[in-house]
């Protein structure tokens, strides 16, 4: 009996180790931990195991409740999806909007693979809006919420993201974000822009000269593939005649003027 107990023991103190507090799994990763069903009813009942969804566990913390950033964490570093934080997301944890709060109630997650339906069931106020793009590791990097290490795009591919959104998005709040994008560079924007829609790539330099960014000058637009033709973001709006997009008629220059690359 006392060397049933002992084992029982080793058992818990083993995934204590392996599963942080509130990073949630699947019980197919249990299971590969060596973790039978009965034994995870058993944590569940004891209530050292929460299960928010069905098939879903996460070891509970007495301070802390589920929060996004640990579904995030989870699927990046436990469950092993291939995902990246990015556009408005990204962009705000980097510190280059306050039009998005870290309470935001969207948060965009990229990656060739979409992730559990699980994640949208989960009692968080947050809705995980995913986009399928491969994010190169050269255009990641590691972000802090609230002391929890997350991949994230870099903000000249979070930019990108960003600019695929429109027209859905709000164009003056695009516009506000993208004010404040003073220090991209050039480098990891080429890179960025091979990712990009011919849409994002016109919007991208029609942003950057509108608000006279020094870094727009370091790229060479040569190497990037603009298209042929019109595209209509806005209908009723001012076609540029530069980038051949139509844009909110009270975000275009006015006439006699014009913006600076």
């Amino acid at each position: 009996m006392a060397t049933m107990s002992s084992q029982h023991s080793s058992k818990l103190n083993q995934l204590q180790r392996r599963l942080p507090a509130r990073l949630p799994v699947t019980y197919a990763w249990l299971q590969e931990q060596g973790y039978s069903r009965s034994l995870v009813k058993k944590y569940v009942r004891s209530g050292w195991l929460a299960s928010p969804a069905r098939g879903v566990f996460y070891r509970t913390d007495p301070e802390l409740p589920l929060r996004w950033m640990d579904v995030i964490r989870s699927l990046q570093h436990l469950l092993r999806y291939e995902l990246v934080i990015g556009g408005f997301t990204a962009l705000e944890l980097a510190g280059y909007s306050h039009y998005v709060s870290a309470g935001q109630s969207t948060i965009h997650v990229y990656g060739p693979k979409h992730p559990p339906t699980w994640v949208n069931r989960l009692e968080i106020d947050v809705v995980f809006q995913y986009h399928r793009q491969s994010v190169p590791s050269t255009l990641s990097t590691e972000q802090k919420v609230e002391g929890t290490a997350l991949r994230a795009a870099t903000q000249e591919l979070a930019a990108l993201q960003l600019l695929e959104e429109l027209p859905k998005a709000s164009w003056h709040q695009v516009d506000m974000v993208f004010e404040s994008l003073t220090d991209m560079r050039p480098s990891l924007s080429h890179e960025a822009l091979t990712l990009a829609s011919v849409k994002a790539r016109r919007l991208f330099f029609w942003f950057a000269e509108r608000h006279g960014h020094a870094w727009v000058r370091y790229l060479n637009r040569e190497r990037v593939d603009l298209g042929h033709g019109k595209r209509q973001l806005t209908p009723g709006g001012h076609l540029d005649p530069k980038y051949l997009i139509t844009v909110p008629r009270d975000m275009a220059p006015r006439s006699g003027e014009g913006f600076h690359p």
